[in-house]
């Protein structure tokens, strides 16, 4: 998708909500056109069993504003069960011990290697206030409930990713 949801700031509104480009654009990646450079990617395929080291900037693209809470985690072989799960939003009610990212806050992690064939990345979200509600949103869209794809990926340059999250389901 090159819209989503009406929830960011920057003076977006239900009319004319925040563009994946302006989000992009707003925090340094503006060399990247938000339509037709999008990767494809739906999974990783690791080159060996080494442990996979990442570093994370959150960007959220709509403040302090959400309805959502949201936690970034990981799955394996092509399964969205178990979701492990790296970092969440300020506004999660779920996993309190885990650690918190802020806008534009980064983060190590790592993932242990092992004997896994695919990887790829998940959004849970749900409400901020009861924690109930939720909802799962993985990079491979037939692993969506709805089938269909709820991220987009971009790769600027080798080695980097930058991925887009939906976090309201859309249509089939």
């Amino acid at each position: 998708p090159s819209t989503f949801n009406t929830r960011y700031t920057d003076g977006c509104t239900a009319a004319a909500p925040c563009k994946l480009q302006d989000i992009l654009n707003n925090n340094g990646f503006s060399s990247i056109n938000a339509a037709t450079d999008q990767s494809g990617i739906q999974y990783w395929t690791p080159k060996n069993t080494d442990d996979i080291v990442l570093t994370i900037t959150f960007i959220s693209g709509h403040g302090d504003f959400a309805a959502s809470g949201h936690v970034f985690k990981w799955y394996k072989n092509g399964s969205a069960s178990p979701l492990t799960p790296i970092f969440k939003d300020s506004n999660s009610p779920s996993h309190p011990t885990l650690q918190i990212l802020n806008e534009g806050e980064s983060m190590t992690y790592t993932i242990p290697g092992g004997s896994f064939s695919t990887m790829g990345f998940a959004l849970f979200s749900e409400n901020a206030k009861t924690g109930k509600n939720t909802s799962i949103f993985v990079n491979q869209a037939s692993l969506n409930s709805s089938g269909v794809n709820q991220v987009v990926v971009y790769n600027p340059s080798p080695g980097k990713y930058i991925m887009g999250f939906e976090d309201l389901e859309l249509p089939s």
